[in-house]
C-alpha cells in the first residue's frame, strides 16, 4: 500500500493562526501580505495605510498558533512566555521595520503581540544570549494586555518605528519617522 504524507495538529493550528491574523487586521488601514518562498522567519507583512497613503510603515510578523495558551502563561496569569528560536530572533532584530511576534490563541481567536526590537531594547541584557546555539530558544514575554483590539493605535505606533542593529550588536530605535 502506498504511503502518503500525514496531516498534523501542528499544521492545522498554524494554518488556523495565519487565517485568523489575515482576517483580524482591519483592511481599512492594514494591507496583509503573506510571505511566500522559503520560511526564514517572517510569515507575513502588515503595511499601514494612513490618510489613504502608503508611507512604508509596516510590521513584519512571525505567527505562532496555539490551542493551549494556558501552557504559556506565567503563574501571575498576566504574562505569556513564548519560546522563539534564536535564529528567528536574530533575523527579526536585523530588520529596520518592527518585527512582531504574533501569538494566536486559535480557540478564542485572540492575537497577542510583542515587538521583538522593543523586547530587547527594554531588556538589553538578553542580547548576550543571542550568541548561543541558533536552534535554541529564548522565551519572549508578552503582556496579556497586549492583544489586537478594534482600536489598534498601539500597533500603528509600532509600525511607524524604525530600528538598526549595529555591528556591535547594540540595538537603536528611531522614532517619529512619519
Amino acid at each position: 500500500m502506498a504511503r502518503f504524507p500525514l496531516d498534523t495538529e501542528s499544521r492545522r493550528t498554524d494554518a488556523r493562526a495565519c487565517a485568523i491574523v489575515h482576517y483580524a487586521f482591519d483592511a481599512n488601514h492594514w494591507q496583509y501580505r503573506e510571505t511566500t518562498g522559503t520560511d526564514v522567519g517572517c510569515d507575513c507583512e502588515l503595511e499601514l495605510s494612513e490618510g489613504d497613503k502608503w508611507l512604508g510603515n509596516k510590521l513584519e510578523c512571525q505567527i505562532k498558533g496555539t490551542r493551549h495558551i494556558d501552557n504559556y502563561l506565567l503563574k501571575s496569569g498576566d504574562i505569556i512566555s513564548f519560546p522563539l528560536e534564536i535564529k528567528t530572533i536574530n533575523y527579526g532584530l536585523g530588520k529596520s521595520n518592527a518585527f512582531v511576534l504574533l501569538v494566536v490563541d486559535v480557540e478564542t481567536e485572540t492575537i497577542y503581540y510583542r515587538c521583538l526590537q522593543n523586547h530587547f531594547l527594554t531588556q538589553p541584557e538578553l542580547l548576550s544570549k543571542l550568541d548561543k546555539d541558533a536552534d535554541s530558544t529564548i522565551n519572549i514575554r508578552i503582556s496579556t494586555k497586549d492583544y489586537l483590539r478594534e482600536d489598534d493605535t498601539a500597533l500603528q505606533g509600532i509600525a511607524r518605528l524604525r530600528y538598526q542593529r549595529e555591528t556591535s550588536g547594540r540595538l537603536v530605535e528611531f522614532t517619529g519617522v512619519r
